[in-house]
């Protein structure tokens, strides 16, 4: 029974590799520093979280059979393989973030701290592993000697769990050469279980929660395919739909090569960084496309006008670009000069605050121009429309600022997490309520949808045919097709006969719309008269000299009005509608 717990305990740990951190060391300390501390190369940290009872001793002190139930469920580990050529002093330093009981030997104390000397600082760790064994006797004592066989160091440290999550820094000293000249890998796991052991604490969960931003993502991304795709086949024309669908791929896309990230991270302990990198890239493609189109929107394009201005298009793009060039370049300095072994949060760094601010003007445009298109715009469903849109864009803008301002009230241990998915749902719930807006059983309340030009020529031969009645414009799957302001035709002697026939084929019924609303909708006030200049004139029926039967066939003489008025054609009595309203 016994045998069979350990050798499950430590088949677990084979299954497991655990996150892997690897060094290579060649020379002075110093060059490893990376603007940091000279005294150390610094190594990776992670952060062990203590899982049941706390406060355990050391695996090695331990029997065999409570050492595999310490590696199945509640241990930290350090596993370190170290191998070089001999040189004396070389050690690894193990140090906590924030020690409990003296915070002179936490990291923050102790790091880039000009007044300790290497060996005060060695001395503030909470462990140190020789990475340098006892030469043996025929042992060459310098690295560069071809015939000098490896050191090789394969060790296994059982981390003390304490009362909540700590940060441990992992980095390589020598205080006595001042000089590195091994190769080190170190895997460190956490307790839990099998998937989870690989990912420091800050990290547990972004795996979980990147499949499941991918599946909503994916969703949303076909929603939109699906709407462009009934558009398409109707041949009607809606380009923040398109737009739109594009960014929702982009965020598809950025959640699948995160979710492959984490996946590799998980399985094997360690993942390149360029797919995390392109992760960030695509997410921040998708953001910015969505600001412009935010922006575009309020200025009322395809709302209000279908066309911006030159000037208001420029100010847009010089807006979006800045956006952009301030981004590439603080990510490129923070690439350059940002620490490693700094504890300060990357949506907390100096950058990241510019990127903020530069985020908070793009939504003030976003909110004049709301206010400037707002106040030009006469239709009451659209003037709703502009509140809700510029409450929904506010909320886009200000996602990401609210996610830090939940990090800085939140512990360092679960601050990226949360953070991230905080910035998650707030977006995606955005994303969505976008899609639902810009499908188009709501958009043709507010969007102008233009019929491609195809499809206008095709309406047109249709018609000169006779294959659809005079002025049809049918309906496609249920979508209203609309014209383009430059699609209009010239005014002249032309425009009243293509009005006519543009007109929908339903709208009266082919009847006089005077007489259908008078026997719809009965009123007791008499019916606006017609304007005298347009009025039909009215037939005599009477004979003129008084011997003959009039045109009423009941020989009476004199002047007799018939008692039905002449019917004017569908055409000409739309027009003669619309010109006695105005």
């Amino acid at each position: 029974m016994r045998a069979a717990a350990l050798t499950w305990g430590f088949t677990l740990i084979a299954l497991c590799d655990g996150k892997v951190m690897e060094r290579h060391f060649n020379g002075m300390v110093s060059q490893y520093a990376h603007n940091g501390d000279s005294d150390m190369a610094y190594i990776g940290k992670f952060c062990f979280q203590c899982v049941g009872e706390c406060g355990r001793q050391h695996g090695n002190q331990r029997s065999r059979d409570d050492l595999a139930h310490t590696l199945a469920y509640e241990a930290g580990m350090v596993r370190v393989n170290a191998h070089g050529g001999y040189q004396p002093g070389q050690v690894l330093a193990i140090f906590l973030s924030e020690h409990f009981y003296d915070q002179t030997r936490s990291w923050r104390h102790v790091y880039r701290n000009s007044q300790l000397t290497c060996r005060q600082k060695l001395a503030k760790a909470i462990d140190v592993i020789e990475l340098t064994p006892s030469p043996g006797p025929n042992a060459s004592l310098t690295y560069e000697d071809e015939y000098a066989p490896d050191a090789n160091v394969q060790r296994t440290e059982y981390i003390e769990l304490s009362a909540r999550p700590q940060f441990f820094h992992f980095a390589a000293m020598n205080c006595e050469e001042n000089q590195l000249y091994m190769f080190i890998e170190l895997k460190l796991f956490n307790p839990g279980s099998f998937r989870n052991r690989q990912f420091s604490f800050e990290d547990q969960g972004l795996l979980t929660l990147e499949a499941i931003m991918f599946v909503f993502s994916i969703g949303l991304a076909c929603a939109a395919l699906q709407s462009v795709l009934s558009l398409s086949s109707s041949k009607i024309h809606h380009p923040p739909l398109l737009i739109f669908h594009n960014a929702l791929w982009l965020g598809a896309l950025s959640h699948a090569i995160a979710l492959f990230f984490y996946n590799s991270y998980g399985t094997h302990g360690h993942a390149p960084e360029l797919a995390l990198m392109m992760s960030e890239m695509l997410f921040l493609s998708m953001d910015l496309i969505v600001m412009i189109l935010c922006l575009l929107i309020a200025r009322g394009w395809r709302v209000t006008v279908t066309h911006l201005e030159k000037r208001e298009s420029f100010m847009i793009i010089a807006a979006a670009g800045a956006y952009v060039m301030v981004y590439a370049l603080v990510y490129c300095a923070d690439m350059v000069t940002r620490d490693p072994a700094d504890d300060i949060y990357p949506l907390m760094t100096g950058g990241a605050l510019w990127l903020i601010f530069f985020r908070l003007l793009l939504g003030g445009l976003c909110a004049y121009f709301v206010m400037i298109t707002y106040k030009l715009e006469m239709s009451p469903a659209k003037r709703q429309f502009y509140r809700r849109f510029n409450s929904a864009a506010a909320l886009w803008f200000l996602a990401q600022p609210i996610a830090i301002i939940l990090a800085l009230s939140m512990d360092e241990w679960v601050r990226h997490k949360n953070a991230t998915a905080v910035l998650y749902f707030v977006t995606h719930s955005i994303l969505a309520v976008v899609l639902v807006v810009l499908r188009p059983a709501r958009a043709q309340n507010y969007f102008t949808m233009t019929a491609l030009e195809g499809e206008l020529d095709g309406l047109v031969n249709r018609a000169g045919r006779g294959a659809a009645g005079p002025g049809s414009f049918p309906q496609a799957s249920g979508h209203a097709l609309f014209r383009d302001e430059d699609e209009e035709r010239p005014a002249g002697a032309h425009w009243r006969d293509d009005a006519a026939r543009d007109e929908p084929k339903n709208r009266y019924r082919d009847e006089d719309p005077h007489v259908e609303m008078q026997e719809r909708y009965s009123r007791d006030d008499p019916p606006t008269p017609e304007p005298k200049d347009l009025r039909a004139p009215e037939p005599v029926t009477a004979d003129l000299i008084g011997g003959g039967e009039g045109a009423n066939g009941n020989g009476s003489g004199g002047y007799e009005q018939t008692s039905e008025p002449q019917r004017l054609p569908p055409a000409r009595a739309a027009i003669n509608d619309e010109e006695g309203m105005l």
